[in-house]
């Protein structure tokens, strides 16, 4: 980023903030300063999770959480974590929790994953309820595609498109 955009401003992510880009507002929710003053013994626990909001639905952004920022975010947000769409913890490993789960409580879930790797982690203990609650309507695993999603997201076959990687 110094290289190519030596002027950019910076900005260091802090819980509670609000970003606003255009008609997208993200609200960040955990950042590592949250696990403070404990020390950093698996990287994942300094992933940001923020929430993001467009077009009046919702978008919880868990990237790699890990396993302690899991229940600070359900300790500080409980049912706050509600979002129409869901990106699960952690590729489904080591990060999420059933718990976590239920209070985000998703009508979509996305999931960046390969195939085989969704196919063993769908039905883990981290992940079982989002497959046996029948809350979740669609499952939108990355596979070796890419999937584009039109927003708002009316749950229809025609409001996204499938692309193969190449």
């Amino acid at each position: 980023m110094n290289k190519y955009y030596p002027k950019t401003e910076r900005v260091k992510a802090h819980p509670g903030q609000l970003f606003k880009y255009a008609n997208v507002e993200i609200e960040m929710l955990y950042s590592l300063e949250f696990n403070a003053p404990n020390v950093l013994e698996f990287y994942n626990n300094s992933s940001l999770v923020n929430k993001v909001f467009v077009h009046g639905q919702s978008i919880m952004m868990t990237g790699d959480m890990g396993p302690e920022a899991n229940p600070i975010c359900r300790k500080y947000y409980g049912n706050y974590l509600k979002s129409d769409f869901y990106q699960v913890a952690h590729h489904g490993g080591q990060g999420g929790s059933n718990e976590f789960n239920k209070l985000c409580n998703p009508k979509y879930v996305l999931w960046p994953v390969g195939e085989r790797s969704y196919q063993s982690l769908k039905d883990h203990s981290y992940n079982s309820w989002l497959s046996t609650s029948g809350t979740v309507d669609i499952f939108f695993p990355a596979w070796y595609h890419t999937t584009v999603i039109n927003l708002p997201f009316d749950g229809k076959e025609s409001s996204y498109e499938v692309y193969p990687n190449k």
